[in-house]
């Protein structure tokens, strides 16, 4: 038994409608190409599946236990269709994402390969802390940030993304530059500079510091650019994430070391409203940037 879904379809309108001729007018269809339709379909059957009457028809009992099944393909073909028509039709969509400095550098690579899926994100660049807050009250539709973030677990979900390491950044020309890795004590007379206070990475070399013993003479420049842009003017050391300066390590404009410490790792996160609560765009967008991690865009 081969039975088409044009069959299906035509069946089921007719049965909604209760007439051949109003079916027709609905698909679009001539009479007879329904009713040939109908005809195969029962022929198939071997077995009536609906009387003509007076004035339209009616299903017979084999019919009546067709129809669910007739309804369901011709349901999903609307379906496909309608998916079909949304994806070739729909507008750019307009997605607000946060960037954390730290991974400023991917914001081309993410424009322009949202842009080949369709996607148009506006970005904006700030600290992980206020972009967190600011996907929490809904300015942001999500954030790829720095942990650890302290975020209210039932108005924000968080997943790991990447990971990274913090550095030690200094200058190219300091006599410590040659070596590979060092003890933070090792510092402990220079001038460290820093991002906000709500920087994660602040938070977390501040840490790293404490647990060393080090009180350290501070300069705070605003944000993690500021830090970068004074490091290469030659001015003091900073803990940075590694990826954030490995540009520039490469180019020998400063230099970096790795850190005799534990825990220097530094996780990228991903910063969504919770899953309850998104909307399509919410979805596309985290779709889009799991399929970038995947693809090492951010890390």
């Amino acid at each position: 038994m081969k039975v088409s879904s044009d069959q299906l379809v035509a069946f089921s309108v007719v049965a909604e409608l209760g007439s051949v001729s109003r079916a027709a007018e609905k698909l679009n269809l001539s009479q007879p190409t329904v009713s040939s339709q109908l005809r195969a379909l029962q022929d198939q059957f071997g077995e009536p599946l609906y009387r003509r009457k007076a004035h339209g028809v009616s299903l017979t009992p084999a019919g009546e236990n067709l129809l669910p099944y007739a309804h369901a393909v011709a349901r999903s073909l609307r379906q496909v269709s309608d998916h079909i028509a949304g994806v070739q039709e729909r507008p750019e969509r307009v997605l607000r994402l946060g960037l954390a400095y730290s991974l400023g550098r991917r914001a081309y690579d993410l424009v322009t390969d949202a842009a080949a899926q369709r996607l148009q994100l506006q970005l904006l660049v700030g600290d992980s802390s206020t972009l967190a807050g600011a996907v929490m009250s809904g300015h942001l539709d999500a954030a790829l940030i720095l942990g650890p973030v302290s975020v209210p677990t039932d108005k924000l979900d968080t997943q790991p993304m990447g990971e990274d390491e913090l550095v030690v950044a200094l200058p190219a020309k300091h006599p410590l530059a040659d070596l590979r890795y060092t003890p933070l004590n090792t510092l402990e007379d220079e001038t460290f500079l820093w991002a906000v206070r709500t920087s994660s990475v602040r938070r977390q070399s501040e840490r790293l510091l404490q647990e060393a013993g080090i009180t350290p003479k501070s300069l705070e420049l605003g944000s993690l650019i500021g830090v970068r842009e004074a490091l290469l003017d030659g001015h003091g050391v900073a803990l940075l994430p590694r990826e954030f300066v490995q540009r520039e390590r490469d180019l020998g404009l400063i230099a970096t070391l790795g850190i005799e410490a534990p825990l220097v790792g530094i996780t990228q996160l991903l910063v969504t409203p919770p899953t309850a609560t998104q909307g399509p765009e919410h979805r596309a967008l985290t779709a889009f940037l799991r399929e970038a991690g995947r693809q090492s865009k951010l890390h």
